[in-house]
């Protein structure tokens, strides 16, 4: 898994942005939310943590798709 998607991943779970997932649907989550990131915002998310930037908007990104990837899975 490259760097900047191992960045995301590590925010998402650091920044409790995992807590509603149950532990059995952590895979799931991890892989539908690299797939939206890596399909609509590798650019402005997962290019920037590459290269060790790790800005507001970023991170309010990240949590956007997570959020999403969290409403998703627990449907």
């Amino acid at each position: 898994m490259p760097v900047g998607e191992q960045i995301a991943i590590l925010y998402c779970g650091t920044k409790g942005l995992m807590a509603d997932i149950p532990v059995e649907k952590v895979r799931d989550f991890q892989e539908l939310f690299l797939e939206r990131l890596r399909t609509a915002y590798k650019q402005d998310v997962i290019d920037v943590l590459t290269s060790g930037n790790i800005t507001e908007e970023v991170t309010q990104k990240i949590a956007e798709v997570a959020k999403e990837t969290c409403i998703a899975i627990n449907q």
